[in-house]
Order: structure tokens, then C-alpha cells, then sequence
């Protein structure tokens, strides 16, 4: 069986393995919502949430402007901005309530990007 990807340990969101080079940009949606999940269902904050735990990140954040990814695809804002992401991560609501809907953020573009264009 293998272990689960992310772990917390001491309050911080840990990788156990590397993201693969080759995942598609679905794959990586998916598991940004595997991310948000464990964060969504934490009973404290939880530190280390940012491009070095994500998936889309791992893959698109070094591009000028994120190009590529489909967060800025519909936000139209690097970094996550426009996103519940900021939220969670520097406390300008309750951790709890943003990483659910960080979550459902995600969770809408995995939805889109499944049903295509129309």
C-alpha cells in the first residue's frame, strides 16, 4: 500500500514524496484538493500550505505570472490571489472556514476542467 502524500507532522504540512514530472494538470488539481482535504478537516492551522506542498505550484509558479495554471486561468491573478488560499494563509479569516473553501475552489476547477469547454 502506498503512503499518503501529504502528512502533518508538528503542525506542518510535510510532502512524503516528490510530485512526478509528468503528472497532467488534472492530476495536479487532484491532488491539490488531496492537499485542501487534510487541511479542511485539521483541527489547528497548519503551517508550510504554500507552492511547497502544491502541485500546481510545483509545475507553474516559476512561469512569469503563473501561466499555465488553471487557478490564474480563473482568477486572472498570480499567487493564488483571488482565491480563499490568502485566507488561510495569512489569517484574515477563520483557518477553518478558508481552506473549505479553498477546497470548493478547487474542487469547481477540477468540475470545469472535466465537463470541457462548452
Amino acid at each position: 500500500m502506498m503512503k499518503p502524500r501529504f502528512i502533518i507532522e508538528n503542525g506542518e504540512l510535510l510532502l512524503t514524496r516528490p510530485f512526478q514530472k509528468r503528472l497532467t494538470v488534472t492530476q495536479r488539481l487532484e491532488l491539490a484538493i488531496e492537499k485542501w482535504q487534510l487541511l479542511a478537516t485539521s483541527r489547528k492551522k497548519i503551517r508550510n500550505t504554500g507552492s511547497d506542498t502544491c502541485a500546481l505550484c510545483d509545475k507553474f509558479f516559476r512561469n512569469p505570472d503563473c501561466t499555465g495554471c488553471p487557478v490564474v486561468a480563473r482568477t486572472r491573478r498570480e499567487n493564488c490571489l483571488g482565491t480563499p488560499y490568502p485566507n488561510y494563509e495569512f489569517g484574515r479569516s477563520s483557518f477553518a472556514k478558508a481552506a473549505k473553501q479553498e477546497l470548493a475552489f478547487l474542487q469547481s476547477l477540477l468540475r470545469a476542467r472535466k465537463k470541457g469547454p462548452q
